[in-house]
């Protein structure tokens, strides 16, 4: 018989699992794993001063955090509607808006990303 828990972790960049393995003997066997969970955060922009300031300052936040994350820059102005958004620069971490119509310093980009 295996059992699967799922292990909450303060970590934002992985999930911990324990698997119980019990076997016939009535004797449990203890495996821990961790699984990597890559983040997603896009900088939605134009191309002006501001957005590529922010896309900077995050670029510099992930470096300094350590995190797997991936980066992308959203200039298309068409993908960039679909998050309904009044202002931009538009900061969205795994598909959700957490700031927009502002430029972020470093300390508030990364309390978003450690969120």
């Amino acid at each position: 018989k295996i059992i699967l828990e799922y292990c909450e972790t303060a970590l934002i960049t992985a999930a911990f699992f324990k698997i119980i393995v019990r076997s016939s003997t009535n004797y449990d066997y203890y495996i821990n794993f961790k699984v990597e969970l890559e983040m997603e955060i896009k900088v939605l922009g134009t191309g002006c001063s501001s957005c590529k300031a922010l896309y900077e300052t995050t670029k510099q936040a992930i470096s300094e955090l350590g995190c797997d994350a991936t980066l992308i820059k959203e200039e298309d102005l068409l993908k960039i509607m679909e998050y309904n958004i009044l202002g931009l620069p538009a900061l969205v971490i795994d598909e959700k808006v957490v700031s927009a119509g502002k430029r972020l310093s470093l300390s508030e980009v990364k309390e978003l990303i450690t969120k």
